[in-house]
């Protein structure tokens, strides 16, 4: 008989809830087999491993240190982004600084060449007889609306010193700067996210370079540092967006200033058509009336500042110019690479085609990289500016020869296109990152800045000597009557020197105002 199974008491659950007690683990059974594996702690021991016999020990080299400067090398011509950053902005305010110190100390304050036509402007402005007429009148190839403007107002505020004319041309200067840097700024982000401060430093050197001596010598040239100013912002408001016809409209204004204060500025007009354009693809559908209000406004900005024109007596034929071409191209190279190298026409004209080389190389590159033409169409105007302009003074200077073409007048308008190269190039390079790109942009760029330094340290040069030959003459143009060092100071007609300085005697202007100086005397028997 089987025993009846004996049935377990049922549990009574906790009240505190439901039984959460590990259970234990089910102990593993020892095998047969594994037991018999085992050995026996006395009876097997495991057999001790033969060891390998002893190399005889041979004296070491002592251990070479580690070279840091082979470890931790840094690239060639790689600094860091603080000593970067300290070498541009030191090298661009030494520039600056060196440009004021030179307007300290070799300036004149007197009237000096053309300045000495504007005094009969003067006379008619206190006589209260100004007309448009006057504003509008014909100076040299130039209708100088505006720049005479601004040196009346000048002229009236402080009884026409010509120091305040200095400051102007400085002050229009560093507009010009600020806008660039700022351009340049805008685009280096969509091109590639970013700028360097490198950018800024070659726009320092270029914008404030001592080789335009002669600028910053003379008052009167004001018109260039205007039309420039006006001429680069009328290229940038071109790329605006935002209203329908707000930058075009600006870009007009900007133009109308531009042709206003230099001759040149009637380039603004065609060259802003071709920018139109070259945005054609990324414009709203107004583009065909901005297209026709530009070109109407430039024909009737054209042909009111042809109408009643009268070429220069001291100019060539037109006939001339274009019956030596190659003469022609020489002065155009020449005038462009003077802004780097101004010693010897010949090196220029190789500097005019190098810059020539590279900014059409770099625009292609750009173009086949695929930014956006609206980006790069204000640098593209600033270099056919630049090129229109050595053109069209060639057609009337290439007579007189290629030293004329290192005047460096010329180096405030040739210098647009030197921008558009430093620009372009540099995004160029940023384009194509790598590190034999950026030691070859790292020498470029310090080839190009050792030039510019050169040519402003020429340029400081000259403008020593011209101070120290003018600063000599000032008694004979205060009192004197010695026609052959008035030439010297007013060429075309030093006798005028004579008849003019008695109207700035009796109005108190320029080196009489408020010094009781006596009334020139008549000419000696």
């Amino acid at each position: 008989m089987s025993r009846p199974k004996k049935s377990r008491p049922e549990e009574e659950p906790s009240s505190i809830g439901p039984d959460v007690r590990p259970k234990a683990k089910p102990r593993a059974r020892k095998t047969a087999a594994k037991v018999a594996s085992v050995p026996h702690p006395v009876s097997e021991k495991p057999a001790p491993k033969p060891r390998a016999p002893r190399k005889p020990r041979t004296p070491s080299a002592p251990k070479a240190k580690p070279n840091a400067k082979a470890v931790a090398a840094p690239p060639m011509w790689s600094l860091s982004p603080e000593r970067k950053r300290i070498l541009c902005l030191s090298g661009g305010t030494a520039s600056i600084l060196f440009l004021v110190g030179m307007y300290l100390f070799y300036s004149i304050d007197y009237p000096y060449y053309d300045q000495w036509d504007f005094v009969p402007f003067l006379e008619k402005a206190y006589a209260r007889q100004l007309t448009w007429t006057d504003f509008w009148a014909q100076h040299n190839e130039h209708r100088l609306v505006f720049p005479r403007l601004l040196m009346l107002v000048l002229a009236r505020l402080s009884h026409w010193n010509i120091y305040l004319e200095l400051g102007a041309n400085f002050i229009l200067a560093g507009l010009t700067w600020l806008v660039l840097c700022a351009q340049a700024k805008a685009g280096g982000r969509r091109v590639f996210e970013g700028t360097s401060i490198t950018i800024y430093l070659m726009l320092t050197l270029l914008i404030f370079s001592l080789s335009q001596w002669q600028n910053w010598f003379n008052g009167w040239q004001l018109q260039e540092f205007m039309n420039v100013l006006a001429a680069v912002l009328s290229f940038i408001a071109l790329t605006w967006g935002g209203l329908p016809g707000l930058g075009i409209g600006l870009a007009a204004c900007f133009g109308l200033v531009a042709t206003g204060s230099f001759a040149n500025g009637i380039l603004v007009w065609p060259i802003g058509l071709i920018l139109l354009i070259l945005q054609r693809a990324e414009r709203d559908k107004y583009l065909r009336f901005e297209l026709l209000g530009w070109f109407a406004v430039g024909m009737a900005v054209t042909w009111a500042y042809l109408r009643d024109y009268a070429t220069p007596s001291y100019h060539p034929p037109l006939s001339s110019a274009l019956n030596q071409p190659l003469q022609c191209v020489l002065y155009v190279l020449a005038y462009l690479g003077q802004p780097v190298w101004n010693l010897d026409p010949v090196v220029s004209i190789v500097m005019g085609m190098i810059g020539l080389l590279l900014w059409s190389t770099s625009l292609a590159q750009l173009f086949l990289s695929r930014v956006s033409l609206r980006v790069l169409s204000p640098w593209i105007g600033m270099a056919l500016y630049a090129i229109g302009t050595a053109a069209i003074t060639a057609l009337g200077r290439v007579d007189i020869g290629l030293d004329q073409a290192m005047s460096s007048r010329y180096v405030t308008m040739a210098n647009l296109l030197w921008v558009a190269v430093a620009i372009q190039f540099y995004w160029v390079a940023r384009l194509n990152d790598g590190p034999i790109v950026r030691r070859t942009l790292a020498v470029k760029v310090v080839a190009l800045c050792a030039l510019l330094l050169t040519a402003s340290l020429t340029g400081a040069y000259r403008w020593a000597e011209r101070h120290h030959a003018y600063s000599g003459l000032r008694n004979q143009v205060l009192q004197g009557y010695d026609l052959e060092s008035l030439h010297t100071v007013y060429p075309p007609n030093p006798a005028a020197v004579v008849e003019r300085r008695v109207i700035l005697h009796r109005l108190g202007l320029t080196v009489y105002r408020g010094k009781g100086l006596p009334l020139p005397a008549g000419p000696p028997p």
